[in-house]
């Protein structure tokens, strides 16, 4: 499960990044910040907590758009993953992740920087795995999509979750 910080939060732990029409939305936090959480498995990978498509659907245009279109490139390797006879043997017959269209979750999310104590997040895609052979799928399909790399689609980070909400 992923970590959240627990020092206290003040009003200088977050900054807003201005950003004009070109650029899409950018929070920069401390990483101690209340209101983020670090991936329990990586240690650069930080989302917000409180950002979320229900709540502020501004910051999430360019991230809804690539959720879209991203169903349709990787659904294949999820099914493929949920029938994978590697998983069944690690998870026994139990379901054990949700479906695809709800493991693609809309955050604002960014990676730290090695002797940084500030992250800045972006509307981005994350993706829990629940296994590490999961992770390793899904992130070399994900590596394989060319228009991922263009900027005006959202980042998509992949990450292990041991316990993942169905």
């Amino acid at each position: 499960m992923a970590s959240s910080h627990s020092s206290p939060s003040s009003s200088d732990s977050l900054t807003i990044v201005s950003n004009d029409e070109h650029q899409p939305p950018r929070l920069t936090f401390k990483l101690d910040h209340d209101d983020i959480v670090r991936a329990e498995n990586d240690e650069t990978l930080y989302w917000s907590d409180v950002h979320r498509k229900t709540s502020d659907a501004d910051l999430f245009h360019r991230a809804s758009s690539t959720k879209e279109r991203l169903k349709g490139d990787i659904e294949g390797v999820f099914y493929k993953l949920s029938d994978s006879k590697i998983r069944r043997l690690q998870h026994g017959r139990r379901p054990s992740d949700p479906e695809p269209s709800k493991r693609l979750k809309l955050r604002l999310a960014g990676r730290a920087q090695p002797g940084e104590d500030e992250v800045t997040l972006t509307d981005s895609i994350l993706i829990a795995c629940n296994d590490t052979h999961s992770v390793r799928k899904i992130q070399a399909e994900i590596d394989k999509i060319e228009w991922l790399k263009h900027e005006e689609y959202a980042p998509v980070y992949v990450y292990l979750e041991k316990r993942i909400e169905s």
